[in-house]
């Protein structure tokens, strides 16, 4: 009765997650692990706090991440699902607040333990990691848009939900690469895939508002950033949050507004500051730089970029370095 209830209480989690009540899920959550530790089931401990890691981890609670996946680590078996689960959690955190040959390090494990076990599931996630987390960030993209082609090709086989993730940082990876003609495929190809998934749905404008962006249509994108932006404040996803505040500094600058430009590109630092997500710290001080550069302030970019440069080359991010 209780692995029913555990699991009904899983799958309300995701649904509430699904449509962006992220406080009600965390609860359902919390809910489950409860029941597990109850229980004294030591794997399904362990796949719960990671799931409850994992919801930390969207919202920048990175301290809270650490802890949950070790407790995680301790409980699950030497060749588990759960095991791999962790090793992607610490993973993900290691690459907002350490390193990206630390990340790297826990992805691979978990690839390895994936395939050692037939976990595919998780196998999807270690690869679209590896590409988006690790490759792309230090401006391999051949490696990234192999390693997420491949994750993807398996995600499809599998029916996996997870392929609305992946498509998401394909479409970033083309239009970092100016490929906007294969950004637009994948933003169309992804669109059917979000529906009814309100954080999802989010990225997907956000996505849009830089591809029209880029095209310099900024009345559009600046109001497709503003849409991200009043979702992010329901959902509390840190990355997009960040990620659209640069996006609303680059298109003021474009714009000429170089005080508007500098203000939001100021808030992304900020926010990036607060929760120590060295990830987009290093791309938002260089958004500010832009700014202050534009309002005549070379002192202030001269210092922002500095700062950047040495963060950047510390964590061999090397694409946001150069």
């Amino acid at each position: 009765m209780s692995d029913d209830a555990i699991e009904r209480l899983v799958e309300e989690s995701a649904a509430l997650e699904r449509a962006g009540q992220v406080g009600a899920a965390m609860q359902r959550a919390r809910q489950a692990l409860e029941l597990a530790q109850a229980g004294a089931d030591g794997e399904e401990i362990a796949r719960l706090l990671a799931i409850l890691g994992d919801f930390h981890y969207r919202l920048g609670h990175y301290d809270e991440v650490k802890a949950l996946g070790e407790q995680a680590l301790a409980q699950a078996g030497k060749e588990s699902h759960a095991r791999v689960s962790a090793f992607i959690l610490l993973g993900n955190r290691s690459m907002e607040v350490g390193t990206l040959a630390e990340s790297e390090a826990y992805y691979q494990a978990a690839a390895d333990l994936s395939r050692q076990t037939g976990y595919e599931q998780a196998l999807v996630s270690a690869l679209h990691d590896l590409g988006a987390c690790v490759y792309a960030l230090r401006g391999q993209f051949n490696l990234a848009i192999a390693t997420e082609e491949e994750a993807y090709r398996l995600a499809c086989k599998l029916n996996s939900p997870f392929r609305s993730t992946i498509l998401i940082s394909m479409c970033f990876d083309s239009l970092l690469t100016g490929q906007y003609h294969r950004a637009e495929e994948l933003l169309q190809e992804l669109q059917p895939l979000v529906s009814g998934n309100y954080r999802l749905q989010a990225h997907h404008t956000w996505l849009k508002a830089y591809l029209v962006q880029l095209a310099g249509d900024l009345p559009a994108a600046l109001a497709l950033y503003t849409q991200t932006r009043q979702a992010t404040e329901t959902t509390g996803d840190l990355g997009l949050s960040v990620f659209v505040r640069l996006g609303l500094s680059a298109c003021y600058q474009l714009a000429g507004d170089a005080p508007a430009a500098y203000d939001w590109a100021n808030d992304a630092v900020a926010w990036a500051s607060r929760v120590g997500t060295r990830r987009l710290l290093g791309r938002a001080l260089t958004e500010r730089a832009l700014s202050a550069r534009l309002k005549g302030d070379l002192a202030a970019a001269e210092n922002d970029l500095r700062l950047a440069i040495q963060d950047l080359s510390c964590r061999q991010q090397a694409y946001d370095l150069a």
